[in-house]
């Protein structure tokens, strides 16, 4: 019995030496194939390999392989079939309900940075944001090279909305690790994509160069007139995200670094209402009081309609932060607006706005734009 048990430990053993051969010889056609330029053999070789290692139960060699599969691939700028590969990664972290981990973030983050366009000589200093990076060349690409360009940037964001849904499934990133978000913000800031680049900078928790970018937008795509909206716009947002903290560094780091707005540091400021707005209403989060919420909005109520999708983000964090129940339908919905915009005046306003005051612990009374009114009537 033993002599028998003992020819079929060898046996098993011998067959287990046989499969790592194989797939050993399998990973090497692989590689052969993708250095030869071969890579629709190399793409089957690689799906071959893969469901045969997972039919062995080997589930470490099977995203090994995938993942050292992916990286060669887009590292020779096979974009379409190395997104294909990352998405069954991916998939392979999502079916076996693999934790968020630093370790995996890194290995993502690995992938991402293999989609590459430009090299890096290509990459100077930007002359206003020390601390980040860009790309002068970008501006003079050619329609074909403008076009491969795009088919990059496609397959990288294809791969990595893979990756923040997977890791948007851990209770701790419900919108994606920000790690993800903040590598593509940054990409595209150095690829001078500003408008995506602040999509990914919202989610990111990077306050100091989200505010930096903030500035770069404004300077470059804005008319000075709208300088202040583009931190406004980007106060509200996070506040809708629930991130007050990074709401909070963002404006300051934004207001400290604008051109316009650094000469007249630090809050609350001489004829910049807007301003003024986004900067008291962080701090009322703090008191949580609606009645204060409320009053603040009556109050810049007039400047609020220079957009009107503010109103919108302030319906969502009156009920986040003061208590605000959501209206369900267009007509509690004007109502709530007419509440918080209203037109108001008269002594009882003034006591309320200086209640507000008091309850900011603002030293000097009301704003500075509001200061000596007898009345606020006819604000709006």
């Amino acid at each position: 019995l033993n002599s028998h048990m003992d020819a079929r430990r060898k046996l098993q053993a011998k067959r287990k030496l046989v499969s790592c051969g194989r797939s050993g010889r399998v990973e090497e056609r692989f590689r052969a194939s993708v250095e030869k330029g071969n890579y629709y053999e190399a793409h089957q070789t690689l799906r071959a390999l893969y469901q045969r290692y997972i039919a062995q139960g080997k589930d470490q060699n099977a995203w090994n392989f995938l993942r050292q599969g992916c990286l060669l691939l887009i590292k020779k700028d096979q974009w379409e079939s190395g997104t294909e590969v990352s998405i069954m990664l991916v998939n392979h972290l999502k079916e076996r309900h693999t934790k968020v981990t630093d370790e995996i973030i890194g290995y993502l983050e690995e992938i991402f940075k293999s989609y590459n366009f430009f090299k890096d000589d290509d990459f100077v200093t930007h002359p206003r944001v020390l601390s980040m990076r860009t790309c002068p060349s970008v501006a003079s690409l050619t329609n074909e090279d403008r076009g491969r360009l795009n088919v990059m940037q496609t397959n990288r964001e294809i791969y990595m909305k893979a990756a923040l849904k997977w890791s948007s499934l851990d209770d701790d990133f419900k919108h994606g690790h920000p790690r993800l978000h903040g590598l593509l913000a940054i990409a595209y800031f150095e690829e001078i994509e500003l408008e995506k680049s602040r999509q990914y900078f919202l989610y990111a928790n990077m306050p100091e160069e989200f505010g930096l970018m903030l500035v770069e937008f404004a300077t470059q795509k804005g008319h000075p007139s709208e300088a202040d909206m583009f931190i406004t716009q980007a106060v509200l947002q996070l506040l809708v995200l629930q991130n007050k903290d990074v709401a909070f560094a963002t404006f300051l780091q934004y207001c400290g670094r604008h051109p316009v707005f650094k000469s007249v540091m630090p809050p609350p400021f001489e004829e910049l209402p807007l301003l003024n707005f986004a900067w008291h209403l962080i701090l009322s989060i703090d008191v949580g009081d609606f009645e204060v919420y409320s009053c603040l909005c009556n109050l810049y109520s007039l400047v609020l309609r220079r957009d009107y999708s503010y109103f919108d983000y302030l319906q969502k964090i009156g009920s986040t932060f003061f208590g605000a129940k959501m209206p369900k339908t267009q007509s509690e919905s004007n109502g709530l607006l007419q509440m918080l915009m209203g037109e108001g005046g008269g002594e009882g306003l003034n006591n309320l706005m200086s209640s507000m005051s008091n309850m900011l612990g603002l030293s000097e009374g009301l704003p500075p734009e509001f200061q000596g009114l007898e009345s606020v009537e006819g604000l709006d």
